[in-house]
């Protein structure tokens, strides 16, 4: 069957509201594809942000590991300062203890010294005369017997 000029206008007539619809669909689509390249191009800017912010946060990173282990040698050294820190405050404790075991001798040799100093000024003054005991003579004594 062939067809004729007038069926060709007629399918023709009949595909034109279909032609204009899909243009009309190939415009939203087109416009469609511009918003999706936009968003596109935007995703692609935020990956490269994100790419930067990445490498910026890796050195970030290695800066703290760096720190963290700079911050647990300080710990180390702090706990062998409090550790010497106790020895000494031990040693000094026990340096007190002593101190004040030497300050009791030296104030019980000096009241001895003292006792004895007072002693000594005493009989000193026996010997010579002053005494408030009288001395008398072995041959003072022996006058009176008689």
């Amino acid at each position: 069957m062939a067809l004729t000029s007038n069926d060709l206008q007629a399918i023709q007539g009949l595909l034109q509201p279909i032609h204009i619809r899909l243009d009309g669909i190939d415009n939203r689509l087109d416009g469609i594809d511009d918003r999706l390249d936009r968003i596109d191009d935007r995703l692609d800017r935020m990956d490269d942000r994100l790419d930067r912010i990445d490498d910026r946060l890796d050195r970030m990173d290695d800066r703290l590991d760096g720190m963290d282990n700079r911050f647990d040698r300080i710990e180390n050294r702090l706990d062998r300062v409090e550790s010497e820190v106790s020895s000494l405050k031990n040693g000094q404790l026990e340096m007190r203890k002593e101190l004040k075991e030497v300050d009791r001798k030296v104030t019980g040799t000096y009241d001895l010294a003292l006792e004895a100093w007072g002693k000594s000024t005493e009989n000193r003054r026996w010997l010579e005369g002053e005494s408030t005991f009288p001395i008398k003579s072995f041959s003072e004594g022996n006058t009176r017997a008689r």
